[in-house]
């Protein structure tokens, strides 16, 4: 059913910058929702590609709902959400990236929660979508925000400490009040990575009446694995800057409930953020930052929580090297945990492992076990090409490979032409080969996923450590 009031009640703001190429996939899935009451605000980025501004003038001469807003430059998604912020004429506010996707009743069910409740904000879960040789394929992961279910008003400090580190820091998976935000002056920091952060943990902590959407049921997709994005250059300190930031503009104290969920969130990201730079020596120089800030401001025996006070523990104890060799460890194990799932994906022939590191040696010396293994199911005798930037890394990394799986180096030019299927063994490896992987059908397979680089951190079953 098509819902129509006479007021505007949502303005939707999309931040794009070089996004043409799946504009006709999110605009409709704005256009088609069954609640009609809204204006679409497309701000471009000051997008240089060929076919961006072309596509969006075509949406926006064929519905009058759709307004394009350019910024003068280029300055980043943070201002391009804020000037569309001080556009804005609804009386609620959602966002959406320009390559991702509303479902078709997104918009009714959070106006009808939101404005039924007087939320300030409402927020929904969202499933992953994986874009991958110019296919979009769904992908078994959803997010679902934490506290009640749906209907129930909640604020942040009705729940745990460390609610705040579950909840995911985007601004698409969420409706807010128009008032709320002008009334707290939340908008975006204008950060190179990183400047929804600050934005999203400012509208949870300072927001009194929460209410999540449809409970698990995901109403928004979410794609990965495309190589567009406006916040294109990371730099680890953004996550202290937005961070410290809250904690300032909160004007709380370390014992507060608020000082105690920024402090968690700020420990819990740090060591994703440092292990997922892309820059090792600013990886090795936030992870020194970071422990002193940690050193210098909070007591050794600050946090209530397992898992924060065994990450806590472990950043006050151990230096950079030793992070970066355990976060490197139990690789196998963890491949064996998944192996089902993984072997389905791999190829008899035209396998390539892209990158020699402890997990592509601990995926080395996994698939040699299951593929030689006569009860496994699988041939043996198998053969995988194997290829790195530095061709001594493939050296030292199958010297001592004891199986009878036969590794083939690959120069790195030619890896593209000989696989199949290609086995990125980190993430950073997978971000930078995927597109071209796209453009000649090459499926890829971040390793990442299948073993995390964190899971010794992870508290196992009765509390102890994996």
């Amino acid at each position: 059913m098509l819902v129509i009031l006479d007021e505007l009640m949502i303005t939707i703001i999309m931040p794009i910058y070089n996004t043409g190429k799946y504009l006709d996939e999110s605009i409709p899935s704005v256009l088609t929702q069954s609640y009609a009451d809204f204006e679409l605000l497309c701000v471009d980025d000051h997008s240089d590609d060929e076919d961006t501004l072309r596509i969006l003038r075509r949406w926006e001469e064929s519905d009058r709902r759709i307004r394009i807003i350019r910024n003068s430059g280029e300055k980043g998604a943070g201002a391009a959400r804020n000037l569309g912020l001080k556009e804005a004429r609804g009386e609620y506010i959602a966002f959406l990236d320009s390559d991702d996707i509303y479902l078709p009743d997104y918009l009714e069910r959070a106006w009808q929660v939101i404005n039924c409740q007087r939320a300030d904000m409402a927020i929904c879960s969202f499933e992953f979508m994986k874009h991958q040789n110019d296919n979009t394929i769904d992908a078994p992961r959803m997010v679902c925000p934490p506290g009640p279910k749906s209907g129930d008003i909640y604020a942040l400090n009705n729940l745990s400490e460390n609610s705040l580190s579950g909840f995911s820091l985007t601004p698409w998976n969420k409706v807010y009040s128009s008032e709320f935000l002008r009334n707290n002056d939340i908008v975006f920091q204008n950060l190179s990575s990183g400047n929804d952060i600050y934005f999203s943990v400012m509208c949870l902590l300072k927001s009194h009446r929460i209410i999540n959407i449809c409970g698990t049921h995901p109403l928004i997709k979410y794609r990965y694995g495309t190589s567009t994005q406006i916040s294109a250059n990371q730099d680890p300190r953004n996550l202290y800057r937005a961070l410290s930031k809250a904690m300032e503009d909160m004007g709380t104290d370390a014992d507060s409930f608020e000082g105690r969920s920024l402090y968690g969130l700020l420990l819990n990201r740090s060591f994703t953020v440092v292990r997922n730079c892309r820059d090792l020596q600013a990886g090795r120089g936030y992870y020194f930052f970071i422990r002193d800030y940690f050193r210098n401001n909070l007591p050794e025996r600050y946090f209530v929580d397992e898992r924060h006070a065994r990450k806590h523990e472990y950043l006050l104890q151990n230096d950079f090297d030793e992070f970066w060799a355990d976060s490197d460890s139990d690789f196998e194990g963890q491949l064996y945990r998944r192996k089902d799932e993984l072997m389905s994906l791999l190829p008899e022939k035209g396998l390539l492992l892209w990158g020699c590191g402890p997990r592509g040696n601990a995926f080395l010396s996994f698939y040699g076990d299951v593929t030689n293994n006569a009860f496994s199911g699988g041939p043996a005798g198998r053969t995988i090409m194997v290829t790195d930037r530095d061709p001594e890394k493939f050296v030292s990394l199958t010297s001592d490979f004891d199986t009878d799986i036969k590794c083939v180096c690959i120069d790195v030019k030619d890896a593209y032409n000989t696989a199949d299927v290609i086995v990125a063994s980190n993430y950073k490896i997978y971000r930078s080969i995927n597109e071209e992987c796209e453009k000649r059908r090459i499926t890829c397979i971040d390793l990442e996923q299948f073993c995390p680089w964190d899971y010794y951190l992870r508290p196992a079953a009765g509390g102890a450590k994996i």
